[in-house]
C-alpha cells in the first residue's frame, strides 16, 4: 500500500482498486482503548474474543443439545461480522503499538486488520461491500457444512446410544453368508444355463443358415422350373396351334380329292369335256381332231391313274397313255389300238370306218368295265349313271349308244359323253 506523504491528513490508497481514500481525523484521535471498550459494551451483537474462543467441547454440547431453531443464538450462527467488527477486536491488541503516533497506529492496524480478515486493508466503500458480499457467502458455506456436521453428530449419538448385540450381529453375519453361498450357487447354474443357452442359440443359428441356404437354393430351382413350364407351355400350345391346321388341312385334303383337280370333267353343250378338251364332234360343231385325240388322251390317263390308285391291273388290254397319239394293245397276241383319229378318219368313215379307233374306243369301254367291277367290289353301293354292254353306252333300262365312229356323230358324241360321265363316277368314288 502507498501513503501520501504532502497531502494535510493521511491519505491512504484502496488495496483492491487503488483509488485513493482519506482518513478521517477523527480515526487517527480515537483513543483505542476507549473505542476497544465502547465496542466491548454495544448491544449490536459483536463478540468479544473470549466468547470466541469458546472451547470445542462447549460448541459440540451446545450443538448437540439444543434445538436446531436454537442455533441462532449459537456461536456457529453468529460468524457474519463486518470490517469494523475486526478492526476493533484488532485494536485490542494495537494499543500499546499506537502509542508511537497516529499515522504508525492506523498503518498497523490496517496491517493487522489485513492479516485477519483475508483482505487487504484499507478499503474504499464499494470495495467494503463487495468484500463483506464476499464473507456473507462463505459464513453461508460454513454454516451449511455445520449444519451437516451437527446432523451427523446427532446420528453418531443416536447410533451410539442403541448399540446392537454381538450374538445376533454374528448370527446376522452368519445367515447373510449363508445366503450369499446359496446365491453364489444360483449365479452358477445361472451362468451354466446361460451357457446351454448360449450354445443352443449357436446351433440354432448354424441351423437358422442352413435353412436359409436351402430355401435359397429351392427359390431358385422353383423358379428355374417355373421358367421351364412356361417355355413347355409355350411350346406345346405352339405345337397344339399346329397340329391343329395340320389336322384342318388333313381333313381338307382328305375331302379334296387331286384327281378332280387334275382331271376336270364337264360339259360343253351336248359335248362333254375334260380338262376343256372337247370330246365328240357334231354336224354343226367342228371340233378340231386335235383337241379330240387330246381329250382321248386326258381321258386314258384318268383310267389308267384310277386303276393303279386301287392297284388293279386291266386284263385284256394295256393303255399307253401317249397324250393325243394314246394306245391301247391287247395282251393277247399283241394287237395295237390306235386311241386317235384324223382328218382321214372322215374318208374312211365314208368307206366303212376306221376300225382301229373303233376297236380302241370299245377296248376303252372294256378296261372301264373291267374297273367298275374292282370298284364294286370293294363299295358295294357304287352305281354307275350308266350301264357298258360291249361298244354300247347308255341307261340300263333305256336308250344305249355305239362308242364306235361309224355311228352317227350325234351318237358318237353323246356315247363319248356317257363315257366321260362314268369316268367321273369312278373318280369320286375311289
Amino acid at each position: 500500500m502507498a501513503m501520501a506523504s504532502s497531502a494535510p491528513s493521511p491519505v491512504f490508497s484502496c488495496a483492491q482498486c487503488r483509488r485513493a481514500i482519506s482518513i478521517d481525523d477523527s480515526l487517527l484521535a480515537v483513543d483505542m482503548e476507549t473505542f476497544f471498550h465502547e465496542q466491548q459494551s454495544s448491544g449490536d451483537g459483536a463478540h468479544t474474543a473470549g466468547a470466541v474462543r469458546v472451547s470445542a467441547a462447549q460448541k459440540r454440547e451446545s450443538l448437540v443439545a439444543g434445538p436446531l431453531s436454537d442455533r441462532s443464538s449459537s456461536v456457529f450462527a453468529r460468524e457474519s461480522f463486518s470490517v469494523d467488527d475486526a478492526t476493533a477486536a484488532i485494536h485490542v491488541d494495537l494499543m500499546g503499538a499506537m502509542a508511537e503516533g497516529q499515522l504508525e497506529r492506523a498503518a498497523a492496524a490496517f496491517e493487522l486488520a489485513s492479516l485477519h480478515t483475508r483482505s487487504e486493508q484499507p478499503l474504499c466503500g464499494e470495495c467494503v461491500r463487495i468484500v463483506l458480499a464476499r464473507i456473507r457467502k462463505s459464513a453461508m458455506e460454513e454454516r451449511a457444512v455445520r449444519d451437516a456436521y451437527v446432523s451427523f453428530l446427532r446420528q453418531a449419538v443416536a447410533e451410539d446410544a442403541d448399540v446392537p448385540d454381538e450374538a445376533a450381529l454374528a448370527a446376522e453375519m452368519l445367515a447373510m453368508r449363508t445366503e450369499e453361498m446359496v446365491l453364489k450357487g444360483e449365479l452358477a447354474q445361472l451362468k451354466a444355463e446361460r451357457e446351454d443357452v448360449a450354445a443352443s442359440l449357436a446351433a440354432l443359428a448354424e441351423d437358422e443358415a442352413e435353412l436359409a441356404a436351402m430355401e435359397a437354393a429351392y427359390w431358385a430351382d422353383y423358379n428355374t422350373f417355373i421358367a421351364q413350364v412356361d417355355q413347355f407351355i409355350v411350346e406345346r400350345d405352339a405345337v397344339r396351334r399346329a397340329h391343329d391346321v395340320a389336322e384342318e388341312s388333313l381333313r381338307a385334303l382328305i375331302c379334296a380329292n387331286v384327281l378332280n383337280d387334275a382331271f376336270h370333267i364337264w360339259h360343253d353343250g351336248p359335248m362333254g369335256t375334260i380338262n376343256t378338251y372337247r370330246l365328240g364332234r357334231l354336224p354343226t360343231i367342228s371340233v378340231p381332231w386335235e383337241e379330240i385325240n387330246a381329250a382321248w388322251g386326258q381321258a386314258a390317263l384318268l383310267l389308267a391313274t384310277l386303276a393303279r390308285k386301287v392297284r388293279f391291273e386291266f386284263v385284256e388290254f394295256s393303255i399307253h397313255h401317249m397324250g393325243s397319239q394314246t394306245k391301247l394293245v391287247r395282251k393277247s397276241g399283241g394287237a395295237v389300238l390306235e386311241l386317235f383319229g384324223s382328218e382321214t378318219s372322215l374318208g374312211k368313215k365314208l368307206l366303212g370306218g376306221n376300225r382301229s379307233f373303233d376297236k380302241a374306243m370299245v377296248a376303252f369301254l372294256s378296261c372301264i368295265r373291267e374297273l367298275a367291277y374292282v370298284v364294286r367290289q370293294r363299295d358295294p353301293t357304287l352305281e354307275l349313271p350308266y350301264a357298258i354292254d360291249d361298244h354300247k353306252i347308255g341307261l340300263a333300262h333305256g336308250e344305249m349308244v355305239s362308242i364306235r365312229f361309224s355311228s352317227a356323230l350325234e351318237q358318237w358324241t353323246k356315247a363319248c359323253k356317257f363315257t366321260l360321265s362314268v369316268l367321273k363316277k369312278l373318280l369320286s368314288s375311289i
